[in-house]
């Protein structure tokens, strides 16, 4: 790719939020229609409707409507919403001007949204952006769809070399209409999702360099191996913790299952390192961006406030789900018919160590090296450049691919390499694309908001403490239907926030709830756990057998630490 030269942002969801202060504009609209039966139009509705164009936002909220009626009325909101947004302005996501400023020294910076005319005009004057954008396009301007728009700005500006950085699907679709990059705002309002592979990692097992890399290791250790354990459990632990890696790490599953496996454990003691290791650190979320940020940013509280308190509860998940994981891989080793996957046919190919020789070949030293570059590149891109899914299995593809040819494989045994690999995941593939149709059809149809509005019901209770566990079990709930964190985040913090105020119980403790419920439930919901249960190899009644104890100890003690906030934040 050519460098960089302009960058183009959508708006709703990747630069603010407005959702509050349109909800409240559009109700003054709507009260003065005695025709229209709808008299206000809730936050969790727009949210819903983050991407659309505005005449296809009109009908999804007003299907009632004649399409000449509800498109007149939109535009009626419209007007109104630009001069009250002006005037008022919404919420900045963190950080965002300094970003801004940084990224302007490097690139010229434009906005391409799906919303009417006037409306990006509304939020520069609001908060004061005109340094920033030197240009913007929009569908009330140019009445298309959205990739239009971006070959619009593009060729009246004369780009050479732009991206585009959105939160939506639509904002994915619009720069694939447009022929150009598309970078993914995770924190915004949507999902933008792709098949998480273990393919590359096949081929390293395969040429022989994963049993070549852990014979080293088992060598340099000298019969500690058991000691990788909590290394590399509070290792991810920290990066979920810290920065919100966890899909960054399914390319890494299978190598650890490899690893596990030669050293004589199960596949779920590898596995569990990694899922369980950053699973418990990105729902004990420290100063995760993804999650506690963009939940305290929603409830008015200072950015990573509490952070003392959630270092507690980190330190205390890490080591209860250390110790778990290294109690179940000692049982493991020395009775291996304990195991959970006793009798279960062995899905994954482990690499032989036990008839090696200790020969580490040249060739398998240099894919090693590649592997680890690809890691250090993966962490830089998701750290420093925002990489996602898109980003992460193109790198994995391309180490598969390059690895194939140093390791000595023909164009065609790298294909069959790859055919091979798959046939693991297929079933988990087809679970999830059964459960994701679930959850699209519930949040089309906007049920999952009136479940969420339903359930935030039951936490009136004269007990601070009552309604404080009633908020976590709430949203461990909420978590089977929405297991987006970023998406969780934005639907239920609106609601659970303005509850927590009711019922007198801290917005910190609303945040921590949230966190938890959020977290430690991906898990155990099989919505969440799906995807890494295949990537291990191990059928989702093997893993419940195995996860369950460790599930309810987390329970128990997400309970206590949500009562014990009470106190803290009184």
């Amino acid at each position: 790719m050519s460098k960089i030269d302009s960058i183009l942002f959508d708006l709703d969801g990747t630069l603010w939020s407005s959702a509050k202060a349109i909800s409240e504009a559009w109700g003054l609209v709507l009260q003065k229609h005695e025709d229209i039966e709808k008299k206000e139009v809730t936050e969790e509705e727009l949210y819903s409707c983050m991407g659309l164009p505005m005449y296809d936002i009109a009908a999804k909220l007003f299907p009632s409507l004649s399409e000449d009626v509800r498109n007149q009325l939109m535009d009626e909101l419209c007007e109104f919403e630009n001069g009250y947004l002006e005037k008022r302005g919404g919420v900045l996501f963190n950080g965002l001007e300094e970003t801004l400023a940084q990224l302007q020294k490097k690139y010229k910076l434009y906005i391409v949204s799906n919303c009417q005319d006037g409306y990006i005009e509304a939020f520069i004057k609001a908060h004061h952006m005109e340094k920033y954008f030197e240009d913007t396009e929009c569908w009330g301007r140019t009445r298309l769809p959205k990739g239009e728009s971006n070959k619009i700005l593009i060729a009246r500006n004369h780009l050479k070399n732009p991206i585009y950085v959105g939160d939506t699907a639509g904002d994915y679709q619009s720069a694939v209409d447009a022929g150009i990059p598309f970078v993914y705002a995770a924190y915004g309002f949507g999902e933008v999702q792709d098949c998480a592979y273990e393919i590359p990692v096949y081929i390293l097992t395969k040429n022989g360099t994963l049993s070549g890399a852990i014979h080293v290791l088992i060598r340099k250790m000298r019969g500690r191996t058991h000691l990788l354990i909590p290394v590399f459990m509070l290792l991810f632990g920290v990066l979920g913790s810290t920065l919100g890696i966890f899909e960054e790490t399914y390319g890494l599953v299978s190598v650890f299952v490899g690893m596990g496996l030669a050293l004589g454990y199960d596949p779920l003691v590898g596995g569990a390192v990694v899922y369980v290791g950053v699973a418990t650190g990105f729902a004990a979320a420290t100063t995760n961006p993804f999650s506690v940020g963009i939940a305290q940013s929603i409830a008015e509280v200072p950015i990573n406030s509490g952070v003392l308190y959630r270092l507690v509860v980190f330190l205390v998940f890490q080591g209860t789900a250390i110790w778990y994981v290294m109690r179940y891989a000692k049982k493991v080793k020395a009775h291996p018919e304990q195991s959970v996957m006793y009798g279960v046919p062995m899905e994954f190919t482990p690499p032989d160590v036990s008839e090696s020789d200790g020969a580490f070949t040249l060739r398998q030293k240099l894919c090693l090296l590649l592997f680890l570059a690809t890691i250090g590149m993966l962490l830089f891109g998701t750290i420093q450049l925002g990489w996602y899914i898109n980003e992460i299995a193109a790198m994995f593809l391309m180490m598969a691919v390059v690895s194939g040819l140093v390791g000595g494989y023909s164009a065609t045994e790298i294909c069959d390499t790859f055919i091979e690999s798959t046939k693991s995941v297929v079933s988990s593939i087809l679970v999830i694309g059964f459960t994701r149709g679930i959850l699209l059809t519930m949040k089309d149809a906007m049920i999952s908001d009136t479940v969420v509005y339903g359930l935030s019901q039951l936490l009136n209770s004269s007990n601070k403490m009552i309604s404080a566990v009633g908020m976590l079990f709430l949203q461990n709930v909420i978590n089977f239907f929405i297991t987006g964190s970023s998406s969780q985040a934005t639907i239920t913090m609106p609601i659970m926030t303005p509850v927590a105020d009711i019922v007198g119980v801290s917005r910190q403790t609303a945040v921590l709830a949230y966190c938890f419920g959020d977290g430690f439930s991906d898990m155990f919901w099989p919505t969440a756990c799906t995807l890494n249960c295949g990537l291990m190899g191990v059928p989702l009644d093997r893993w419940y057998r195995f996860m369950a104890p460790l599930f309810l100890i987390m329970v128990a003690l997400q309970t206590f630490f949500i009562a014990l906030s009470v106190v803290v934040y009184p």
